[in-house]
């Protein structure tokens, strides 16, 4: 498929599954992609839905991050990895462009974490490999304390965090029809079935010292530009 972008094309997409294909060149703005994951939160917000817990940082185990776990749906999911205006091609414009765009939708995402109507809520602490130690009242405020959009990040949700303290695997493909630029080289095309398709939203450790995350966020941008993940 023609690749108006300048990013990357289609074709292995299509020629497996052409309705994906086109619904992928069809995508919305990257400002309407962006408001649909938004509206995704806030709607797991009003309905209760959201799953939210606190880890470990693998340097002390002290130091926690918020968690914040919610389902998008397969459409949104696909295009916000694998569409020309989706989060993955801004980092592949520019690794510049890609921090803005994060920083962006945290913001906006933090936004419907304030509507969130309760003073506490209810939160699992999980280890630094991500097993559950139980459950714990956290006020919203901490929440969003750990949410600083320079140093929070968005991914794929593959270890789904449960009110009942178990922590369920996702299935995200990784192995199908990839993403081809015109010099051949390709990335991965993720992709999950609906009941698969959660996003997480992870803050910065909170230590003595302020706000850090283990990996250097423009590290992690230079790595999203070069390799589509980091």
């Amino acid at each position: 498929m023609q690749n108006q972008s300048g990013l990357w094309h289609f074709d292995r997409i299509a020629a497996q599954d052409a309705k994906r294909a086109d619904a992928l060149q069809a995508a919305p703005s990257r400002l309407e992609l962006m408001r649909m994951v938004a509206g995704a939160l806030g709607l797991a917000v009003s309905n209760g839905d959201v799953h939210i817990g606190f880890d470990e940082s693998g340097k002390n185990a002290k130091h926690l991050r918020a968690v914040i776990q919610f389902h998008v749906g397969q459409q949104i999911f696909d295009w916000f990895f694998n569409a020309h205006t989706g989060y993955r091609a801004q980092f592949r414009h520019r690794w510049e462009d890609g921090q803005g765009h994060n920083v962006e939708l945290v913001t906006w995402l933090c936004g419907e974490l304030r509507a969130i109507e309760r003073e506490e809520i209810s939160a699992r602490r999980l280890s630094a490999s991500f097993e559950d130690r139980g459950s714990e009242q956290a006020p919203v405020s901490r929440v969003l304390a750990s949410l600083d959009p320079r140093l929070s990040k968005v991914w794929f949700c593959k270890k789904l965090i449960q009110h009942d303290g178990k922590v369920s695997t996702l299935h995200v493909e990784l192995s199908g029809p990839r993403l081809v630029f015109d010099d051949h080289e390709s990335w991965a095309a993720p992709c999950a079935d609906e009941s698969d398709a959660w996003l997480d939203l992870k803050g910065a450790f909170v230590g003595e010292t302020g706000l850090y995350q283990i990996k250097d966020p423009e590290l992690r941008a230079k790595e999203m530009q070069r390799l589509g993940s980091a």
